[in-house]
């Protein structure tokens, strides 16, 4: 009885949260959009009049809504996928924001990526694309706040069915869309000869030497059998948000290019996915003495 109870507990707190964070974004879209309509206006500008016209035809609420909604949903699917073989869901959430952006999608069909983030003709102040990140920073942030809260376990004591909802509100909606919006800024096309690959294939090999190599020489300095010691070091070799975090804010800041940044993506999934299955290979740690 009680289980049960906990259960619609949950699962009506869950609702409450979705639906509050749905209303706080679309408040935070119209917000934004009426920014932009009344930043622009000019009337002594002609150019600022065909910029206010243009941005005034996107529907920002209704591209952000849509392209938030397909990429959770498609996330869903190749991150059960994912799952299923073996790998993190992360990877699918990842290769669905691949998918719908330049990488494949908009090399198949570019109008059709061009429903969820239209093109810069239409869109010049990047209105839609720019409320997608703050919607996936805002998910960041929200996921970081609550690994924090998640560690004090006194003032969770008695808020457990409360806190679950949150997180799993936020871990559905919100964080899938910062891994889909880096995918969707991953352009896979810009390595587009030999040589471009050859670096990413290194740029792989010294980022596994680094992480990989290094906990398992410590690790064996330590008194670690091999076995233990190497899958210590393919744990550390793994990568996830953190490192998508740093990469987004490198690209943002022009660190990066968008070059270098699709190899860095590449090379965070490939070590990512190779993870599992090293693992595996590798058996089951040796029990504590």
């Amino acid at each position: 009885m009680k289980r049960a109870s906990a259960k619609r507990f949950t699962a009506a707190g869950l609702l409450s949260y979705v639906g509050l964070l749905v209303a706080g974004i679309t408040i935070v879209l119209s917000v934004l959009q009426l920014g932009h309509e009344w930043g622009i206006v000019d009337v002594t500008s002609n150019v600022s009049v065909a910029k206010s016209t243009a941005t005034s035809s996107v529907d920002v609420v209704l591209h952000v809504l849509g392209t938030l909604a397909t990429v959770i949903l498609l996330g869903a699917i190749l991150g059960r996928i994912c799952k299923y073989v073996g790998q993190p869901p992360v990877i699918g959430e990842v290769i669905a924001g691949l998918a719908l952006g330049p990488s494949l999608l908009g090399m198949i069909c570019p109008q059709a990526m061009h429903l969820l983030i239209p093109p810069q003709v239409i869109d010049p102040k990047g209105s839609v694309a720019t409320s997608l990140k703050v919607i996936a920073q805002l998910g960041v942030i929200l996921y970081m706040f609550l690994v924090g809260l998640e560690l004090n376990a006194a003032k969770l004591k008695h808020k457990a069915h409360t806190a679950v909802a949150i997180s799993h509100a936020v871990t559905v909606l919100l964080l899938p869309a910062f891994f889909a919006y880096t995918g969707m800024r991953t352009e896979i096309g810009l390595l587009n000869d030999l040589s471009q690959w050859f670096v990413c294939l290194v740029i792989i090999l010294v980022a596994t030497l680094g992480k990989f190599g290094g906990t398992l020489l410590a690790a064996r300095y330590s008194g670690e059998c091999w076995r233990d010691a190497g899958i210590l070091g393919m744990l550390m070799n793994t990568r996830g948000l953190m490192e998508l975090i740093v990469l987004n804010i490198g690209l943002d800041l022009g660190v990066i290019g968008p070059t270098l940044f699709a190899m860095m993506v590449i090379m965070a999934l490939v070590t990512t996915m190779i993870t599992s299955p090293a693992l595996q290979f590798l058996g089951p740690a040796s029990a504590p003495d």
